[in-house]
């Protein structure tokens, strides 16, 4: 099928948002009926657009069905110079520019996504295919087998770096069996040894904030954990980038009292060995960010945080615990679930020779290493 038939039921409309009050309330009818990520509430997807810089351009991205609006995404315009030519691009929920997409967006989708998730990514991917002036689209963090579509059709170039994620998919099982049942032996041994060390300093306690001032006050020591263990491995960290601090400090604001932002506080007696920043939706744990006090080599305080944040999200009912991307060891000891994110580029094979082999795909990897940190 072409990208004509896949209009004929799905169409695009793309819009200047004229006001974030209005278009606040036709995003929220979708948090409220779609089962979308927390990355593609209005939660998320407002605070960023009232947090971005004048001079970018957000346009409102619409799916239609028979004249109805079945779906929502935000296009950034963005002019990109390479060499002595210009190429024309539409990033999909960013910007572009690694200073304002360093919040990493994972689980990347449109608001309102849920039946015919594949008919909805393919008819915008036709859509696209069908923009006379727009020469690229990247799509940065999107679950790969959202995106990855066939295209024959099309006639698009498609770059996609794939990077490995991890969850666990049944918090249940916590619950009913202990966190052992997702250990290895030698993963349950190492656990058993760094609560039993820990336990010599006081009882291991996990403290939820339950305001936004505490939330807040836990971010700042989470923060201070989190840059000293990155600079000590001399890896850049997440807060290098000013705007990633403003958008979250905002973001817990808005998120806190909604209970979607989990803001965590893991003792061992008086002392904090470690802080998790989590995102809740459809009982579903976005692990986002996190800080650990490392003292000592045989001490693992990320193994031991995360083991007492599982358990206490499988008691309150939540079903599933989502590590996000990248791979490590402390994800795939805990993890029963591996899947794939995304980060893609489509291009018209209308662009000159030249632009054909500009290395697409190293501007990708830069812009996603420039994000994540």
């Amino acid at each position: 099928m072409n990208g004509a038939g896949y209009e004929e039921k799905i169409r695009f409309v793309l819009e200047p948002i004229a006001s974030l009050a209005s278009l606040e309330a036709e995003w929220k009818r979708f948090d409220g009926i779609a089962d979308h990520s927390f990355f593609s509430t209005w939660t998320w997807i407002g605070t960023w657009l009232r947090m971005l810089p004048w001079d970018f351009t957000p346009q409102l991205l619409k799916a239609q069905r028979d004249d109805a609006t079945i779906a929502v995404a935000v296009l950034v315009p963005r002019r990109e110079k390479l060499g002595v030519s210009v190429v024309h691009q539409f990033h999909f929920n960013s910007t572009g520019e690694p200073e304002y997409d360093c919040l990493t967006t994972e689980h990347n989708d449109f608001a309102g996504a849920r039946e015919g998730q594949v008919e909805l990514w393919q008819a915008f991917l036709g859509w696209f295919a069908t923009r006379s002036r727009v020469d690229e689209l990247i799509i940065p963090g999107a679950e790969q087998q959202k995106v990855s579509v066939a295209l024959p059709a099309y006639k698009l170039l498609k770059t996609i770096r794939n990077v490995p994620a991890f969850r666990v998919s049944n918090l249940s099982s916590i619950a009913d069996a202990g966190i052992d049942s997702l250990l290895s032996r030698n993963s349950r041994q190492r656990l058993r040894r760094s609560m039993r060390d820990y336990a010599e300093q006081g009882p291991l306690r996990i403290d939820e904030a339950s305001t936004v001032e505490s939330a807040l006050s836990y971010f700042d020591e989470l923060k201070s954990f989190h840059i000293h263990s990155w600079e000590r491995r001399g890896k850049p960290h997440a807060f290098r980038y000013p705007f990633f601090e403003r958008f979250h400090r905002e973001l817990i604001r808005g998120g806190l009292p909604k209970g979607e932002i989990q803001m965590l506080k893991i003792s061992a007696g008086e002392r904090a060995i470690g802080y998790l920043y989590n995102f809740r939706r459809s009982k579903k744990v976005y692990a986002y960010q996190s800080g650990f006090e490392f003292s000592a080599p045989h001490l693992r305080p990320g193994y031991v945080s995360h083991a007492l944040a599982m358990r206490s999200n499988a008691e309150r009912g939540e079903q599933i615990y989502d590590f996000l991307g990248g791979d490590n060891p402390l994800k795939r000891s805990f993890a029963d679930n591996y899947y794939l994110i995304s980060w893609s580029a489509f291009r018209q094979r209308r662009l000159s020779s030249e632009l054909l082999t500009w290395p697409i795909a190293s501007r990708i990897k830069a812009r996603r290493a420039g994000a994540m940190g």
